[in-house]
């Protein structure tokens, strides 16, 4: 296992079964205000919601954080309207011990699924509300629906009326009224409709350094190019086998010095045709857009101090997202950014992601400003 560390200034596909080994189709490629990354695309979201530097006081106006209550911790699901997609969204939220009986606010992390995967996911097959508990993890989860949109405001062609009468394609068991989106927006979704109804609903601690966002898979690519974007919005992001790397094209192993880039034509080197099809269709065919969203480009653009991340992968993983993580690996040491790398036994299963989740949600606890006591 590698790690790296450094201090600071002041996560696709989802396999069917919990722990299965077999090879899933492949996963999504995959504080201040930021330096808009080069070549971004005209369509990029204006920041959802300001940067601040403080943490919000606790109830009693001091500044301090409230002490927490005694309450068991629950999950539940809500519904809200997303503006961004057209449609209403549900999302799934974890509520930490002591919420239903004090008025301590908390941090968020928010922890998308994979491709194929739903808002229930994490709790489901990963195991997040036992592992939050044993941890007395003193935040917010929330887990959101991504649908298959790799968490950007894609370029695919949208017809609402007639998504509604065919099975999604990559979980047919879906019901098309909860996976169809009107307009394809899944980056302002995340990043301006969410974080509002959250910071809206719930007692948060509504700040980007008590704001954080992780995933597997799709949503390790999403959680870590979103984060890149918008820095004004969260300050740590952890990937469970992501792929991080959008435009890898070997060589694998990984060598270092030696990455090579794809093009939107030849992107998928050995992946299967349909997913190579879908995430074509998504980020189009303008290699700007492929750079402005793929993480080992936004690095160079993550202001000084303004990031940290988590990066975990199986040594063996079934689509070389290994790789991706070691190539995202030595271009955050070229700028700077303080990471760690965790490199495990396993493949691209539950079994990875749930072993490893202890160990990111603690590192996102680490770096969370406002918990309460």
């Amino acid at each position: 296992m590698e790690r790296v560390k450094r201090s600071l200034p002041a996560l696709l596909l989802v396999t069917a079964c919990s722990g299965a080994e077999a090879p899933a189709p492949p996963a999504s490629p995959p504080a201040a205000p930021r330096t808009p990354p080069a070549a971004a695309d005209p369509r990029d979201p204006e920041p959802a919601l300001p940067a601040t530097a403080t943490a919000a006081p606790g109830a009693d106006g001091t500044g301090a954080p409230a002490r927490r209550g005694k309450a068991p911790s629950r999950v539940e699901k809500r519904t809200f309207a997303s503006a961004s997609l057209g449609v209403e969204k549900g999302y799934v939220v974890y509520l930490p011990r002591g919420y239903d009986d004090g008025a301590a606010r908390f941090p968020v992390v928010y922890l998308l699924h994979g491709l194929g995967g739903n808002e229930g996911n994490w709790v489901a097959h990963g195991g997040l509300a036992d592992t939050a508990n044993r941890l007395d993890l003193p935040v917010i989860v929330v887990m959101p629906d991504g649908d298959d949109g790799f968490y950007v405001n894609g370029h695919q062609k949208t017809d609402y009326a007639a998504c509604l009468t065919r099975k999604p394609p990559w979980d047919g068991a879906e019901a098309p009224a909860s996976y169809c989106v009107k307009t394809p927006a899944y980056e302002d979704y995340l990043t301006g409709d969410l974080v509002r109804e959250v910071d809206g609903k719930l007692r948060t601690v509504p700040e980007r350094a008590s704001r954080a966002i992780g995933g597997l898979s799709m949503g390790g690519f999403g959680a870590t190019q979103l984060a890149m974007r918008h820095t004004e919005l969260y300050s740590v992001a952890a990937s469970f086998s992501g792929m991080v790397s959008l435009r890898y094209a070997g060589p694998h192993p990984f060598a270092a010095g030696k990455a090579q880039t794809a093009t939107p034509a030849s992107f998928g080197g050995p992946y299967p045709a349909k997913f190579k099809e879908h995430v074509r269709a998504i980020f189009g065919s303008d290699p700007a857009f492929w750079e402005a969203h793929d993480p080992t480009a936004l690095a160079a653009k993550v202001p000084d101090g303004a990031l940290t991340l988590f990066l975990s992968t199986g040594d063996k993983d079934d689509f070389q997202f290994e790789d991706h993580a070691a190539h995202l690996h030595e271009v955050l040491e070229s700028h700077g950014v303080p990471h760690e790398r965790r490199v495990v036994p396993g493949k691209h299963t539950w079994a990875v992601w749930s072993s490893e989740l202890p160990k990111g949600l603690d590192y996102l606890r680490a770096h969370l400003a406002g918990a309460p006591e």
